[in-house]
């Protein structure tokens, strides 16, 4: 509300920043892990705490585009990261203790799948990764037309590597219905079809999509909850991205930013701003902004300081970022 009354036009943006839960026994006992917070943890978020220890046996859940984005984060042997902006000490600890294999369990058919064809594609060049499938049966029965299962069978029919550093085990029509362990995830109990099988495990990590954090410090789930369809919230209160839709892959959400930036120019046009803007906002607000030019300054610092084979090395503190996005330039200093 205070933000309404300082500007004519505010977009919510927040995306989701909770791990959904798998909803069934023992999906509180430490050891499993959601991709939200797998990911921010490898990319060095400010607020992600240690990256987790991820072990030899790794249970995935979910088919999505995260859920491959996983596979690839833990399947590329350091060489595969020339090039990516990932720190060399979280890759270091990442590959030290990554896994040798990793099972995917996913509900749906890859017919039915969430990932995109080209994403399960990538997977492909993952040079020392053994694809496979539990079930071959699950591309027998596929239409030859159905480009997500011929993404799949490119994959696991390619020539695999001689001593693979970690294979990949695909479940499809798959359902997890247990998590066993005692002080942590041991184990996961997944039904397929009328057969139940126990898949070992040191760490579980789920992919199955997001919802609000618990600890959030702004309530949007009315924001959230609104007709699905809609991104004009009210006068001059727009949403997109995750909080608009938590379901859909980065290129659908750019469209969709795309698309309301248009609709806030058409609801605008000829409007002249009338609220006050930055000038009604606390000071300790203001004070932990950064505009534009803030963060080109942190982006020219982060690219300036990587080490060989990155691209930059990001800055993981908060305050260390804001020093950087407040700093002066020499030339501008009368």
């Amino acid at each position: 509300e205070d933000l309404r009354a300082a500007f004519d036009v505010v977009v919510l943006a927040t995306g989701l920043s909770g791990d959904r839960r798998l909803g069934i026994p023992g999906d509180d006992l430490p050891g499993i892990v959601g991709s939200g917070r797998f990911t921010r943890c490898v990319n060095d978020h400010p607020a992600a705490g240690d990256l987790p220890t991820v072990g030899r046996r790794v249970v995935l859940v979910g088919g999505g585009n995260v859920a491959m984005d996983i596979i690839r984060l833990l399947s590329k042997q350091p060489d595969e990261f020339t090039g990516s902006d990932l720190h060399p000490d979280t890759l270091g600890r990442l590959r030290s203790e990554g896994p040798r294999r990793i099972d995917v369990v996913v509900r749906s058919t890859p017919t039915d799948a969430k990932f995109d064809p080209v994403m399960m594609r990538e997977l492909a060049h993952l040079a020392s990764t053994e694809f496979r499938l539990a079930d071959a049966g699950v591309l027998a029965t596929a239409e030859s037309s159905d480009p997500r299962s011929a993404a799949l069978a490119h994959v696991v029919e390619r020539e695999s590597p001689a001593a693979p550093a970690t294979t990949v085990v695909f479940h499809f029509g798959s359902t997890p219905v247990e998590v066993i362990g005692t002080d942590r995830a041991e184990a996961v109990k997944v039904r397929t079809g009328v057969h139940t099988t126990t898949l070992a495990c040191d760490t579980v990590i789920t992919a199955i999509g997001f919802e609000s954090a618990v600890n959030d410090d702004l309530d949007l789930t009315l924001y959230r909850d609104a007709d699905p369809g809609e991104d004009f919230l009210a006068p001059g209160l727009y949403r997109t991205g995750w909080l608009h839709s938590s379901t859909g892959a980065l290129p659908e959400m750019r469209a969709r930013a795309r698309a309301l930036a248009a609709r806030i120019r058409r609801d605008h046009a000829g409007h002249h701003p009338a609220r006050p803007g930055l000038v009604a906002i606390p000071y300790e607000v203001i004070d932990r902004t950064v505009d534009f030019d803030g963060w080109m300054r942190i982006d020219e610092a982060e690219v300036a300081s990587a080490s060989p084979g990155r691209i930059r090395q990001k800055v993981r503190e908060v305050d260390a970022m804001l020093a950087l996005a407040r700093t002066v330039p020499a030339e501008s200093v009368c």
